[in-house]
């Protein structure tokens, strides 16, 4: 079998960090991950960063390079996370269990401190909304209501460049900041209390992405203004080609300025990407876009029409594979066992409970020793992650379970929809859907003969020009095979 060589450029919060734990249960010859670039969208890039090696830390997989990349869209100068976000995944982007809890787990025994004011992020002390379910089965109203902003979009002359220049009625993109998508300066855009983390630049800086007038990139060692997760897509793309596939989870923005420095690079990027939706509704306040894409739905664009080999895990399937509480309580048994030394080589199977739908029924069990044996090594586990691991993974999940929950019990009665982990793991097996072969386009404006703002919709060029770029548009997810695989793979049960 090959092995798959991935980048990801992710945004981290808790699906990122989900879809890092599923990739970390591969070995090192059937998954290869070469770098990990963090960048804005759920939080701050600094955070993502942040985030990202923290996860990986936790997984056991501090070897992995990580980078930072763009800090803002390319149409602003500027970015500051949403409520939004931060309802889903907490204004750390970890449901308040990320780096600056990690210094108190071991005084609580591995034990989650739900108490008032514990981390800032979540209330779940008595009184807040009358639950205090430390399962994470309910939080407080305030976290929950969706949506919580009604930002409009960017001016429709927003520039694509970064350039002083401007027209008569609109301002410079030196004095644009996204809030999570959307201008500052609409009265409804709403910024994540405590997360205010600026990132200005000058637009004589590289980092404001398309911007570039080329000469950036040097093939031989010349200038590198680029960030360097946008250098190392762009070296690591012209050394192994098609052979490695870059996973963007977050806004399309590093991708974009990768193609835009590198144009080179079009021909042999292959690039799986969470966002957009075709024949569903989107998951912002106008029902039209998509999360990642309204992030910079100018980098979306270029990025559909550059020509690259390009599939889009849209909500189309990502809301069809949803993680509920059945598998997280399985993860925090076998985190008990695991402690216990309850589990020796090879001895956590398959688990019955399975969240999919329609998923096939398994007969195996976890099997438990029958007289008490010493506890093993943890290299005699051969389980992919210790328990503090997966008590992690459990915590940030019981959060994103309870918050989609209250966003919408109708949709996400079964659970979270797992976004980035199913991104990853079409990238390592695209077995898992089926796509329709389209033209594809982000409409950039809101208005008469412009659309909707962040809305993935086909391209109706691609009518007539046979030679239209197609984006490979996943429709069809098997969920169950999917959900099964990967709530097996972080119990241990599958290597």
């Amino acid at each position: 079998m090959n092995t798959r060589k991935l980048i990801l450029d992710v945004d981290t919060g808790i699906d990122d960090a989900l879809a890092l734990a599923y990739l970390a249960t591969f070995s090192h010859s059937h998954v290869e991950l070469l770098g990990v670039i963090g960048t804005y969208g759920n939080v701050a890039a600094d955070t993502a960063v942040r985030n990202t090696r923290h996860v990986l830390g936790l997984l056991g997989r501090s070897d992995v390079p990580v980078m930072r990349g763009a800090t803002h869209p390319s149409w602003a100068a500027a970015f500051i996370p949403d409520a939004g976000c931060a309802q889903f995944h907490g204004t750390d982007g970890l449901g308040g269990f990320g780096p600056g809890r990690a210094a108190r787990m071991d005084e609580l025994d591995g034990n989650v401190d739900y108490s008032a004011g514990s981390d800032g992020n979540v209330d779940y002390s008595a009184g807040s909304d009358g639950n205090v379910d430390s399962d994470g089965s309910d939080v407080q109203d305030s976290l929950v209501s969706v949506p919580a902003y009604l930002p409009v979009r960017p001016p429709a002359d927003t520039p694509d460049d970064c350039s002083d220049s401007t027209k008569a009625d609109g301002p410079t993109i030196s004095s644009l900041i996204s809030v999570g998508g959307y201008a500052s300066h609409d009265p409804h855009a709403n910024p994540a209390g405590g997360a205010l983390a600026l990132s200005f630049v000058t637009c004589d800086d590289a980092a404001c992405g398309p911007a570039n007038d080329g000469s950036a990139d040097a093939s031989a060692g010349g200038s590198t203004d680029v960030s360097e997760g946008v250098r190392f897509i762009i070296d690591t793309v012209r050394e192994y080609g098609t052979d490695v596939t870059v996973v963007a989870t977050g806004p399309l923005t590093d991708i974009d300025t990768a193609l835009h420095v590198a144009p080179d690079i079009a021909g042999k990027l292959r690039l799986v990407m969470m966002g957009g939706t075709l024949t569903q509704e989107g998951n912002c306040w106008d029902l039209t876009a998509e999360t990642n894409i309204i992030q910079d739905p100018e980098a979306a664009d270029r990025v559909f029409h550059s020509g690259a080999d390009i599939t889009m895990v849209g909500l189309d399937v990502t809301h069809q594979c949803l993680l509920g509480r059945s598998a997280t309580r399985r993860w925090r048994e076998i985190a008990d066992m695991l402690e216990r030394g309850e589990i020796g080589p090879a001895s956590v199977l398959a688990d019955s409970s399975s969240d999919a739908p329609s998923a096939p029924s398994a007969v195996s069990t976890v099997s438990v020793a029958s007289e008490p044996t010493p506890a093993p090594s943890p290299a005699a586990l051969h389980h992919p992650f210790s328990p503090q691991a997966l008590r992690f993974l459990a915590d940030i999940a019981d959060f994103s379970i309870a918050a989609n929950l209250k966003a919408d019990a109708r949709l996400f009665s079964a659970g979270m929809p797992l976004h980035d982990p199913l991104t990853a793991a079409v990238a390592v097996d695209p077995t898992l859907v089926s796509c329709l072969d389209l033209p594809m386009k982000v409409e950039t404006q809101t208005g008469d003969f412009h659309g909707t703002r962040g809305r993935t919709i086909g391209d109706p060029e691609g009518l007539v020009d046979p030679h239209a770029p197609r984006v490979h548009v996943a429709l069809h997810v098997d969920a169950a095979r999917f959900i099964n695989e990967f709530t097996d793979r972080i119990a241990g049960a599958r290597h």
